[in-house]
């Protein structure tokens, strides 16, 4: 079950640091889940995801969920991966 989202007013973005590159190429290149927290429509959410592709020209991560349906997350939509 997903958590429900919240709204915020603000939110901070952290794509550029070393370790977001390190979490999100671990996850595409072993196939590993990892936990989010993205921005979306004025509302944070939290997700379990799985990296199956990267798009640096489009800035676009391609991932599969908790439940194996397909998502698209741009980087400046990320606040925060564990």
């Amino acid at each position: 079950m997903r958590p429900t989202p919240y709204r915020v007013e603000k939110h901070r973005n952290n794509t550029s640091s070393p370790a977001t590159a390190l979490a999100l190429n671990e996850s595409l290149q072993c196939n590993k889940e990892i936990h989010i927290e993205y921005y979306r429509n004025g509302y944070l959410h939290e997700q379990y995801i799985t990296v199956t592709s990267i798009d640096t020209q489009n800035k676009t991560i391609f991932c599969t969920d908790a439940f194996g349906l397909n998502a698209r997350l741009k980087f400046e939509e990320f606040i925060d991966i564990k």
